[in-house]
Order: C-alpha cells, then sequence, then structure tokens
C-alpha cells in the first residue's frame, strides 16, 4: 500500500512537470536584417533567458521532490506509528517490569546480606561481652585474694612490729652495720618479719642435718638430741639484736616471750620437710602403680 501510494504521487509529479515544460514559453528569436552587434546582443538575451529556464525547471523540480519525500517520510512514520505503537508499548512494559523485579531482587539481597552482617556483629560483641565479665569476674577474684594476702601479710607485720615494739633499745646504743659469717653478712639477710628473718639466719648459720636433728640450747642431759652448736647461736642472738636494734635488757624476755617458740616450731617442720617429701614421693609412686596395673587389666 506504501508503495502504491509513493508510485502515484512520482507520476502525478512527472505529469506536473511535463505540462510546465509544455506550457513553458519558449523565447521567440527574431531574425531581422540588424547589425552584428545587436544580432549578438540579442543571441546573448536569448541564452541568458534559456539558462534561467532551465535554473527555474530545474529548481521546481528538485522543490518538488524535496516536498514528496518528506510527505513520504511523514506517511511512513504515521504507519509505524500506528502499527507499533501497541507493541512497543507493551515491551516498554515488560521492561520496566522486569527492570522492577531486578531492582526488588537486589534490594531484598542487599537486605538479607546486612541483616546476616549485623547478626554476626551482634554475635560477636555479645561474645567479647560474655568473655570480658568472665575475665573481670577472674580478674577481681584474684585481686580480692591477692588483697587478702597483702592485708594479712601487713596486719601480721604490724602484729610483729607492735610486739616487738616494747623490747626495742630506747637509750640510743649504737648497733653495728654488719655482722660476717665465714663471706655472708647475716644483716644484709631479708625477711618479711623477725620470724622469717631468724629462720633464714638459721639456715645460713647451720646445715640442714643440724637443724633435723639437733633443739635449741643450752638443751638438757635426759633429751635424747644435742643442742644446737652455742657459738653460732651466740651469733644468731647478736643478728637478732642488731637488725631490730632490740635492747640488751630486754632482750632474754623477747627471746623468751616471742621468738622460742617460733624457733621450735620451725625445728619441728624441718625434721618432718623430708617425711612429708616421702610420704608425698611413696604416695605419687603407688597412684603411678595403681594406674598402670588397671591400664594393664583393661587391656589384657
Amino acid at each position: 500500500m506504501l508503495q502504491s501510494e509513493t508510485d502515484t504521487q512520482n507520476h502525478d509529479g512527472d505529469d506536473e512537470i511535463d505540462e510546465v515544460s509544455v506550457a513553458a514559453p519558449t523565447s521567440p528569436i527574431s531574425i531581422n536584417n540588424s547589425s552584428p552587434e545587436k544580432i549578438s546582443d540579442e543571441k546573448v538575451n536569448s541564452d541568458d533567458e534559456l539558462e534561467s529556464f532551465f535554473y527555474h525547471r530545474k529548481r521546481r523540480r528538485k522543490q518538488k521532490q524535496y516536498k514528496l519525500c518528506k510527505k513520504k517520510k511523514t506517511i511512513e512514520n504515521e504507519i509505524l506509528k500506528n502499527h507499533l505503537t501497541p507493541d512497543s508499548d507493551d515491551d516498554v512494559d515488560q521492561v520496566d517490569l522486569s527492570r522492577g523485579r531486578c531492582v526488588t531482587n537486589e534490594i531484598e539481597s542487599s537486605i538479607h546480606t546486612n541483616s546476616n552482617i549485623l547478626k554476626g556483629i551482634n554475635n560477636k560483641f555479645n561474645e567479647f561481652t560474655q568473655q570480658l565479665t568472665l575475665n573481670s569476674s577472674k580478674f577481681d577474684q584474684q585481686m580480692n585474694h591477692l588483697n587478702t594476702k597483702i592485708d594479712r601479710m601487713t596486719s601480721t607485720t604490724d602484729i610483729n612490729r607492735f610486739a616487738i615494739e616494747p623490747y626495742v633499745d630506747k637509750t640510743g646504743e649504737k648497733f653495728p652495720d654488719k655482722l660476717m659469717h665465714d663471706s655472708t653478712d647475716l644483716l644484709g639477710a631479708l625477711g618479711t618479719d623477725y620470724g622469717d628473718y631468724a629462720r633464714n639466719i638459721l639456715r645460713i648459720l647451720y646445715t640442714k642435718e643440724e637443724l633435723q636433728t639437733s633443739i635449741l640450747p643450752p638443751g638438757r642431759t635426759h633429751f635424747s638430741r644435742k643442742p644446737l652448736d652455742k657459738v653460732r647461736f651466740k651469733k644468731f642472738k647478736d643478728a637478732m639484736r642488731y637488725k631490730f636494734k632490740l635492747s640488751s635488757v630486754n632482750f632474754g624476755q623477747f627471746y623468751r616471750t616471742l621468738l622460742r617458740r617460733k624457733l621450735t616450731d620451725f625445728l619441728i617442720e624441718e625434721r618432718r620437710r623430708d617425711e612429708l617429701k616421702l610420704a608425698r614421693q611413696s604416695l605419687k609412686s603407688q597412684a603411678k602403680d595403681t594406674n598402670q596395673s588397671d591400664i594393664d587389666e583393661i587391656f589384657n
């Protein structure tokens, strides 16, 4: 249909062009017996008229062809619009729907991913909080235990300090800075209180065997154990008096009231130390033997 309309319009245009060409007047060329100059001028004028005639003719044909082409394109566009617009709208709707679905799916996936990330962060935070609470409780327990130990040590030190306060020298006696035993300065030994210092000094002055098999001087004839060496024990007393700046007058009372009981307990502990060690070793060996026998019975 489109091709037939276009051919019809082209035939009409050709007829119009032919009619114009037939109806177009021709410029008469008069033959006169004129002079050659006039004849040449007339010839030039006639040529100009012919050129202008053909120029206008070509121009009109081009204008008509342009109009026909424009009209043809307009008709084609209208036909395409009438035939293709509904389908194109459906296609556009389908494309828009598919794009909307894609965007929705992307949004849902991003929301799901973000929710998973938030859940993971929340779980990690809860685990960290629980671990921190557990560690803080353990730390608090350790600190409380340490504070208890410190309080006990402080109280014991304070008690011991207050206990020896009545026996401290107040006359201004000058005490030596060193008391040597072989190559060891007894006054340089350390101790948390006078009892701990006394035990350390005895370990320096006497051997382990002497501490386990002896008793405190002066001893008795009916005792089976011999007393510790009196000369070294005299040095022990001097070290105690010089270290804590005790009065020589009140030192005997200090020894009988506070120090002797601690020294007696120390010697008893030294005797029992090896016995306890042997008992622990025997228990461990028995436990190992029992476990080994149980394992052998299981495999047998």
